[in-house]
Order: structure tokens, then sequence, then C-alpha cells
């Protein structure tokens, strides 16, 4: 390819021509300023040496015609500046003229010795009639060229300027898009108006085919060979489950044809100071570099069903009609038929991996990358597409992070902890508002529950290690409709367990448990509870983390007849609330300490129902063992038998109680005392409203009523008048 300056320097000579013409002129018709008394004149002596030093550009001289100049350099970017936009001859001209300062500062000066000005130092338009000019009806060919309705402006890359102190337009300074004129000169092509609206896509395809959807891969064989040709392609509409997977098919669309994609985010568009400049920067950098473009409809990201602004949504249609390859990439929420109008699109659907695809390309991805000695089993690849519903992108990411944990451990492959562990690192994406991150260090060996529940709960994760062989493999999600979400509710008193079982069962399946914080999520304004849940709802889903809603009653409490506005608003939550639940595809928890309290539309669609009854004696023992277990100094020999038959309380008011008793014993620094859990069990009593009786302390009643061990008091004089102090009073300390 011949350099940028080397096809340029003929043409600058031909200008030099032109310019020395039109100064001839002007000097026989006696046409230049009086003005060097005022110090404000370029004379006619700089401006002849100017043109000397343009003329030792090349040695010797040459002044070759333009058929000859334009024929030679089919490959240069001065020419592929004019075959890609399509200019004629007469624009080219323009083109140069407005270019020549900028690339070579020699042109200032001879430009206001043009203009008759010394401080108008561009080119102005009539200053690019006089010199391009051969007759008069060319003269007007070259006028129109620079109308506001022709190609130069609408393309974006001359600009006549609007000077203020301008009374006629003819005079008016002409300007060429900057990025234009620092890529004739063999810079990269940078426009300062697109920093904040535009990123480029991948050239190296990065999806093996069984990443690529069905509906995908039905068009590429018509696509694909337009776009190596790099001919036209009709208008695609790619709709994926978010706008952010759509976008990356869009870019492995284009890297298949070895194109550079230029992505436009609208939510930038929409917020840019100038999008009107923005729209017509991006076409003439798409235009120019010979660029796919991709419409990243980002926007409803950020408030969902929510349609672009008029102005913006004018702005894309423009652009679509201006560009041969134009890809439109969104989600579900995004409303580009409101935005684009009657503009024909070729939709392609874009459904989530199944978990079987997502499955094959997890071992894709670990085989081929030479750090993995071998896949893991099939079953553990299968647990982790079917626990994370990850896109392709994130699928990837998560494999290349498993190998760097395996790598970390010195194992040759990754196990099934990595995977999950990598899964849950691309997943993480912190709680959406209204909602928490629980973690635990509970394990399944710390839930004390009767044996009718834990097996229940087994049931539960068996559910879920399992669901993909049930309802792929044997078919059963064609006959249920679909639906993959599991949906569980724990039900019973407080404190039975209800809350440590939900995060016990996220950490035993290696998912997240989010919590929706009730106070959080209501609201007293119509509307905003439901915008709540969603954002609560959709941040599980893409984090693929486990729903958990406490005190559930708050929420999905029955429907009532509708008797005042408050009534109906309520109802409608519930229904929204119900609605969600039914499309939620993930697992779903749901606590509540009043069950009767929960409409019965909720609790004929839960697929689990665990009931958490009040401890028995025999639980409670293995409760209260287990609270004293570890590393707690213990006074005495503590009698459980008697604290677990003795006095009924649940797992929480058992917690509750030696912690009081654990506190006060380091209070006073001594262990803990079988007396001091007594006195706790008393003080838990009283905050249930109840009075612990000599009758259920039975034998151990006299530990009760020791005294409570108390620090000496210092001892005080008083001294009165006409008398000698008083000797000071220990108070004992009982043993």
């Amino acid at each position: 390819m011949i350099g940028p300056m080397d096809a340029l320097k003929p043409e600058l000579d031909r200008l030099d021509v032109l310019i020395e013409a039109e100064i001839r002129r002007m000097r026989a018709r006696y046409e230049l300023s009086q003005q060097e008394l005022l110090g404000l004149h370029v004379s006619d002596e700089q401006v002849d040496a100017l043109l000397a030093a343009n003329e030792r550009r090349t040695q010797p001289r040459v002044r070759p015609s333009i058929r000859v100049v334009r024929g030679s350099d089919d490959q240069s970017r001065w020419s592929l500046l004019g075959t890609t936009l399509g200019l004629s001859d007469d624009e080219r001209d323009l083109v140069l003229l407005c270019a020549a300062p900028e690339i070579e500062p020699n042109y200032e000066p001879i430009y206001a010795y043009l203009n008759d000005d010394a401080a108008r130092r561009w080119p102005t338009i009539d200053l690019a009639v006089r010199v391009l000019t051969r007759d008069a009806s060319h003269a007007a060919a070259l006028r129109g060229l620079l109308l506001p309705t022709a190609r130069l402006a609408s393309l974006g890359l001359v600009k006549v300027m609007g000077v203020a102190s301008d009374t006629q337009r003819s005079r008016r300074a002409l300007r060429l898009a900057t990025p234009v004129s620092d890529w004739l000169r063999g810079l990269s092509y940078a426009d300062d108006r697109l920093t904040t609206i535009i990123q480029f896509g991948a050239l190296e395809q990065r999806f093996p085919d069984i990443a690529l959807p069905t509906s995908l891969s039905a068009v590429l064989p018509g696509l694909a060979p337009k776009l190596l040709a790099r001919e036209p392609i009709p208008n695609v509409l790619l709709v994926a489950p978010a706008a952010r997977e759509a976008l990356l098919y869009g870019e492995e669309l284009f890297a298949r044809a070895h194109r550079l994609a230029m992505i436009i985010s609208l939510s930038g568009l929409a917020t840019h100071p100038s999008p009107a400049d923005a729209i017509d920067a991006a076409a003439l950098q798409a235009s120019l570099l010979n660029l796919a473009v991709i419409i990243h409809f980002d926007d409803e990201s950020s408030e969902p069903n929510q349609g672009l602004p008029a102005i913006v949504a004018g702005l894309v249609r423009r652009l679509i009609h201006r560009l041969p390859t134009v890809v439109i990439a969104a989600g579900p929420g995004a409303d580009v038929a409101a935005a684009l109008g009657d503009i024909s699109l070729l939709r392609v659907d874009l459904p989530e991996l199944h978990p079987q695809e997502r499955a094959q390309l997890w071992r894709l991805s670990l085989t081929a990358d030479p750090r993995c000695a071998r896949a893991p089993g099939a079953k553990d690849l299968a647990a982790v597409a079917d626990r994370f519903n990850l896109g392709p992108d994130r699928v990837i990411q998560a494999a290349e992070t498993a190998i760097e944990l395996a790598e970390l451990a010195g194992k040759a492959s990754p196990n099934k902890d990595m995977l999950f562990s990598a899964a849950r690192m691309v997943s993480m994406d912190g709680a959406a508002p209204g909602s928490t991150v629980v973690r635990t260090n509970y394990d399944w060996n710390d839930l004390i529950l009767p044996i009718e529940v834990k097996e229940r709960l087994e049931d539960v994760i068996a559910a879920i290690d399992h669901r993909s062989l049930v309802l792929d493999e044997w078919g059963l999600a064609r006959r249920t409709g679909g639906e993959r979400g599991i949906a569980i509710m724990l039900a019973g008193p407080s404190g039975t367990g209800k809350t440590m079982a939900a995060s016990v069962l996220a950490r035993r399946l290696h998912i997240d448990l989010q919590k929706i914080n009730i106070g959080s999520v209501m609201s007293k304004y119509i509307g905003e509870t439901e915008k709540n849940l969603d954002k609560c709802f959709e941040t599980a889903r893409r984090t693929n983390s486990i729903l958990f809603i406490d005190e559930a009653d708050a929420l999905l409490g029955k429907r009532s007849e509708v008797r005042s506005p408050q009534d109906r608003y309520a109802n409608v939550e519930v229904s929204y609330l119900l609605q969600k639940m039914e499309t939620f595809d993930g697992i779903i928890i749901i606590a509540t300490n009043l069950p009767r309290n929960i409409d019965d539309a909720f609790s004929r669609r839960m697929h689990y129902v665990i009931n958490f009854p009040l401890p028995d004696a025999a639980t409670r023992e293995r409760l209260w063992r287990g609270m004293l277990a570890d590393n707690i100094p213990c006074r005495e020999t503590i009698d459980f038998p008697f604290l677990a038959r003795q006095f009924d309380l649940s797992g929480g008011e058992i917690r509750n109680i030696v912690l009081d008793a654990a506190y006060t014993a380091a209070r006073w620094g001594e262990s803990l005392s079988f007396a001091q859990l007594l006195r706790a069990i008393s003080r838990q009593y009283t905050k249930r409203g109840q009075v612990l009786t000599a009758t259920d302390l039975r034998e151990h009643q006299a530990l009760l009523v020791e005294n409570i061990p108390r620090k000496p008091r210092r001892a005080r004089s008083v001294r009165r008048s006409g008398t000698a102090p008083r000797k000071p009073v220990a108070i004992a300390k009982s043993p």
C-alpha cells in the first residue's frame, strides 16, 4: 500500500498549481489588501516564499493531471476515502482544500492571503469556488456541493461553520472532520465525539458451534457469504434473554466473517451532549473504515420497558438508513419496534442455552485449554450446567477460572468444588436494592432437626441435583410446560431453624442465598413494590442465586374482597408476586411463621412444603449439647436431660440462653455454670411473659435463688461534725 503522505504529495502539488493561478488572477485585478500599515497583511513575498517551500516538497516538481494522480494510488488512504464514500472529483477537491492546512501548516498564511485577511487562515466557500472553479456553471455546482443537504455535509465530512461575525454564507469557514485529516496522515482514526458511546467487537471467533443457538445457525449460511463479500445484508434484530448476550452473538456473527464491528451504546447516546453529532460521527467512521455496526439496546437494563427518547430514536433510524450493514442487539424488555418504526427487520430470537448444551460447552472449554489434563466427570458438568444458567461468554470465563483454581491448588484438572466456585464467581453481581446475600458457616451436620424434616430437605437437594435428568433426559419438561423452577415453603414457629436450613441448603448446593428485605421492598407508592420485587427476581436470575423470602406472610398474604383502593392495590401486589414466582426458573424459598395467612394460590404452587415443628425432648437435648460442645469452659457437669425435659424451648431460644449465660460468665471471669444457665432460662421466660416457678426447677431450685456474684464495693467514710469517721464495712462475696 502506498504511504499516506506519498499519495497526498501529487494532490497537494496540483492544489498549489490552482492556488498560484488564483493568486496571479488576484494580482492582475489588484484585489489584494492595502492594510500593510496595520501589520495585518500577508505580503506577496511571504506567499511566494511559502509556495516555493511547497514546491520543494518533491524534486523534481511534477504536476500530473487529476486522472494520472487518482489512477495510480488505488490502495492509499486518500484513494480509499474517495472510493469508499463514493466521492466525485469535485468533492475530493473540496476535501483536499480543507485537509491541506491540517496536513501542512504553510497553507494557513496562504489561505489568509487569498481571503485578504491575515486573521482568516482557513478555507471558505468563496475561496474554494475561486480556486477550484473552471467556469460559471462549475462554480454553481461547487457551491451546491457545500449545501447543508449535500453529501459532504450529510456524511459529516466537511462542515460549514457558522461564524457570528460573518454576514455572508460564502465567507464562512470550511472544516474537515478532525479524525479524517489525522487518518489521512497515517494516524489511527479517533473521534472525540464517540469515546463514550462506542466500542469495537472481537475479530476472532470465540464460541464453538455448540454455543450458537439453532435460530442463529439457521441464518448464518445466508448472511456469512454477504458479510465476507462486504455486501449489504438485511437489518438483523437479535433478541436474547439479556441484551449483553445478544451483543456477544452479534460480535460472533461478524467475527466469523472477519469483520470488525462498531458497537453503539444507546444508553450512552441518550446521555450524549450532542447525539446528532455523535450519530454523524459514527456514520462517517463506519462508512469510511467499512465497519459493520451493532446497535446495542442496553437502555432497558436500567429502566425496564421504557422506550428511547424520541430524538434518539429518530437518529437511530437515520443511522440505519445510511449504513448497509446493521445488527440490533436487544433484550426482551426493549421495545425495538416502537423505536425503529417502519424499518424492516429480520428478527432472530436467541433462547438460553439448554442445560445439556451448557454442559457440552463446559466440556469443550475445559478440554480446549492445554492446562487442563482432563475434563471433570459428566455428572459434575451436568450439575454445574443445570444449577448455573450462564450465557456462553460466562461459561467460557468460568471454565478459565476453574482451571486457574486447579493450578493454584496443584491439581491437573478442576474438581466439582472448583467448577461451582468458578461459576459462582462469574455469577457474582452483588444483591439488588432491597435484598442481601446471606453467608453462613453452618454445614449440614449443624442442622439439628427431626429426622423427617431432614429427609424432606434431602428430597429437595435430590430434586435440584437430578433436575436435568428428570426434565430433560426423561422428557418430563414437555409434559410440565417446560418450567424448571423449584419453590419451597418452610413453615413453623419462630426459632425452629427455617432460616438456618435455607442457608445450609444454599451452601450444600454451592449457590448464594439472596434474602429479600421486606421493609426495603414494600413501598407506599403505587407500583414501587412491584418494581423492587422485579429487581430482586432479576438479580437472583442473573446471579444464579436462591431467592429467599423470610416472614413471607407479609408479602404473600391472602387476597381479600375489594372494599377500598388499598385493598385493590394490595391484591395487585400479591397477584404480581404470584406471577413472578410462576415464571421464575430458579430456586425460591419462602419461610413463614403463619402458613395459614398465606394465600392459597401460593400454597398450591409450592413444590415442597416442609413443616418445622417445635423440638421434642430428644431434639432439645441434642440442641443443648450442640451449643455447649466446642471450647466453652463449664464449671461443672451440665444436666442436659433435665434441661431438655423440663423446658419447652425452641432452638432459637436455646441459642439465646446459651449466649446470655456465656456473656455473664465471661463478665465475671468464670467458667459457665449450671446456675447461670438456669438464670438465663428464667430471663427467657420473662421475655415470654411467663414466670419460672420452683416446680419447674425441681431439685435445682436452690441454684436459682443463690445470690448473684458481685464485686466488693469500695468502702467509703463519711465525716460527721463532731464525730470520728466510721469504719468501712466490707460486703462479703457469696460463694
